[in-house]
């Protein structure tokens, strides 16, 4: 079909009435409504995958900025090598205590 004959079937059914819906046509759709299974809640699971974006933008936050931390303690309290070699001496020490 052309679009003029197109647009002639438009024009000539704009005009026309639309078909009455047949009798209890709106009380069959409402009971078909009421038989339609009804949501129910989300599980816990679907919660967190709904949830999960959010989260893992904020874990990565968190150790950022305990990265950021870390090494801004470093920066301001450096130690030197006996300090640290003496820290790792306490350690073993302790660990031969709990045997």
């Amino acid at each position: 079909m052309n679009d003029r004959k197109l647009q002639k079937l438009f024009d000539l059914t704009r005009g026309e009435t639309p078909p009455a819906p047949p009798e209890g046509f709106d009380s069959r759709v409402m009971a078909a409504l009421r038989r339609e299974p009804r949501a129910g809640l989300p599980s816990l699971w679907d919660q967190l995958e709904q949830l999960f974006p959010r989260l893992a933008v904020a874990m990565v936050l968190v150790i950022g900025i305990c990265l950021a931390g870390d090494f801004a303690y470093s920066a301001l309290h450096p130690a030197d090598l006996t300090a640290d070699v003496h820290e790792l001496a306490d350690q073993w020490l302790l660990a031969a205590n709990e045997e």
